[in-house]
């Protein structure tokens, strides 16, 4: 599920990557575009999955899909189709936190962001020398099991607060 927004060129590529996977593993994928209002991309993934309740699982790649994939989850959840979710929004964590997603995916945003600036001070300080590189910042999966921190934490990495504050570091570093 993915808005037909031009502006998300990434939306689709998302789907792709996933269809890639999933459709070699024998599962059925159907790629569904949802559009780039949250009602309509409720309306779009209840309508379509109306029409095909022996769907397992609702595969979202951005956030107003996501929401429409817990909506539906949650109206449907007799059927037992299960559905993920993009982004760490807080209506996407709490969707995970009810069991409405399985999971959403956590893109690691201030790195994406951050470590181009870093390598391109770098790269200026060194004169050339030190050269920006292909850097994958990963993926991070958020779960019923690990959602709580992110709903804990009123803070502007994650996007629930405009205030500068210093958390504190976790005990051990866990890999994404």
């Amino acid at each position: 599920m993915h808005d037909r927004d031009a502006r998300h060129r990434q939306h689709p590529t998302r789907a792709d990557g996933a269809k890639s996977v999933l459709e070699p593993a024998g599962i059925n994928f159907v790629q569904v575009a949802t559009g780039a209002a949250e009602s309509k991309e409720v309306s779009a993934v209840e309508s379509w999955f109306t029409g095909h309740k022996d769907a397992k699982f609702l595969y979202a790649v951005d956030a107003g899909s996501g929401i429409a994939v817990a909506k539906t989850v949650e109206k449907f959840k007799s059927t037992g189709v299960k559905g993920s979710g993009w982004d760490v929004g807080t209506p996407t964590l709490q969707q995970v936190k009810d069991g409405n997603l399985a999971f959403t995916i956590d893109q690691q945003a201030y790195l994406q962001g951050f470590l181009p600036i870093l390598q391109l001070f770098l790269y200026q300080v060194s004169g050339g020398l030190v050269a920006p590189v292909e850097t994958n910042t990963g993926l991070k999966f958020v779960t019923k099991d690990n959602v709580s921190p992110y709903l804990a934490s009123k803070d502007r990495f994650e996007g629930s607060s405009d205030k500068k504050k210093v958390l504190k570091a976790p005990s051990k570093i866990t890999a994404a």
